[in-house]
């Protein structure tokens, strides 16, 4: 069995993700890190499982910001059970291709190894 994560950890990630600071994010990835985002892979083609921490920074980064520019990322709720965290967040952001805007319940599930994620 693993350590539970501090919450601590997962506030401090959050922090990071909402802003998308990739050089902040990276250091809250395990190197094997998978991260998994179920959607509808015609509309958001980063959709798909990213295997290992570069992949998944490239994927945060450069693969969403062809689509969308974040606006907003605010968490709504944070569950810590051992190692593992569920996050319930809305996404707000501007389509790349015609400045539409978009709003978006995201649900994560994670796994911690050693304060880093190894799962979501």
């Amino acid at each position: 069995m693993t350590k539970p994560v501090s919450r601590a950890v997962v506030e401090a990630f959050y922090k990071a993700y909402a802003v998308r600071d990739c050089g902040r994010i990276g250091g809250f990835l395990a190197d094997d890190v998978a991260w998994t985002v179920s959607g509808p892979v015609d509309v958001l083609s980063f959709c798909g499982t990213h295997i290992g921490k570069a992949a998944v920074l490239d994927m945060l980064d450069r693969k969403t910001r062809q689509l969308f520019e974040v606006i907003k990322s605010e968490l709504y709720t944070l569950l810590l059970d051992g190692d593992q965290v569920s996050a319930l967040t809305r996404l707000t952001a501007k389509r790349q291709e015609d400045g539409r805007m978009i709003s978006y319940r995201l649900a994560h599930f994670s796994r911690f190894r050693d304060g880093k994620i190894v799962e979501n």
